[in-house]
C-alpha cells in the first residue's frame, strides 16, 4: 500500500478516541460479514485480518477460539485492538506488502481491496498463494457502487477524490485469482444493511488451488 499518511493517522487516532465523526458511526460490534463467515471457521486454528480497524470482527473471530493476528495500516486501530484480543492473539502495524510470511489457516478482509492498486492486490493475492491453508474470506465493493466514478479516474475503474477508490466485478475478482493461482470458490453481490451509500458489496471465499 502507499505509504502512511500522518494526517490521515492523526484523523484515525482521533476517530477511534471518539473526538472526531467519520463518514460511517464507529462501530464496535462485529461487521455483518464477519458474524457470516464465523461459522465457516474452525476453532483451535489461525487468521489473519487485514485492515482490522479497531479489532470488532478480529475480536468475535477469537471469541470462537481462533489465534488471530490482526493487522492495519493505521497504528492507532492496531493499538485499540492489541487492548481487546485475549492472548495468544496479537495485533501489528502492517500494509499488504508487510504481511508476515507466516502460514495461516484462513485469512480475512473487509474493504481493503478497493484501496489498493491493481499490482499491490496481485502480490496480495501472492501472499495468500504463499501463507494461505484454507480459506480468504473477503468483502469489496462492486462496480455497481453508489461511489463509483467520484472523483478523477486515474486507471481502469479506479477514481481518486478525497482519496483513492477502486471497484471490480466478479469476474474481475476471478480472474485477477486465477493470475495469481487461487480460486474463488464462491461469490455473491449484495447490498448490506449498513452504511447510507447504497453500496453493493462482493463476498468471496477465495481458495489456493
Amino acid at each position: 500500500m502507499r505509504g502512511v499518511d500522518t494526517n490521515r493517522e492523526s484523523f484515525w487516532l482521533q476517530y477511534y478516541s471518539g473526538s472526531i465523526s467519520g463518514d460511517t458511526a464507529l462501530e464496535e460490534a462485529p461487521s455483518p460479514f464477519a458474524i457470516e463467515v464465523n461459522p465457516k471457521l474452525v476453532p483451535n486454528r489461525t487468521l489473519l485480518e487485514i485492515g482490522c480497524g479497531n479489532g470488532r470482527d478480529s475480536c468475535l473471530f477469537a471469541s470462537n477460539k481462533l489465534t488471530v493476528c490482526a493487522t492495519d495500516i493505521c497504528k492507532a486501530g492496531v493499538e485499540i485492538t492489541k487492548r481487546k484480543l485475549p492472548a495468544p492473539s496479537c495485533a501489528l502495524v502492517a500494509g499488504v506488502r508487510g504481511l508476515p510470511e507466516s502460514s495461516v489457516d484462513y485469512a480475512y478482509a473487509r474493504f481493503v481491496l478497493h484501496a489498493l492498486t491493481e499490482e499491490e492486490q496481485h502480490d496480495l493475492f501472492s501472499w495468500i498463494k504463499r501463507n494461505v491453508k484454507h480459506n480468504f474470506f473477503i468483502e469489496t465493493r462492486s462496480l455497481k457502487d453508489a461511489r463509483f466514478g467520484k472523483g478523477t479516474e486515474v486507471s481502469r475503474n479506479a477514481f481518486v477524490d478525497s482519496h483513492y477508490r477502486r471497484f471490480m466485478s466478479a469476474d474481475d475478482l476471478i480472474q485477477a485469482a486465477a493470475r495469481a493461482g487461487l480460486a474463488v470458490e464462491d461469490v455473491i453481490e449484495t447490498t448490506p444493511g449498513s452504511g447510507s451509500d447504497g453500496a453493493c458489496v462482493l463476498r468471496a471465499t477465495i481458495a489456493p488451488l
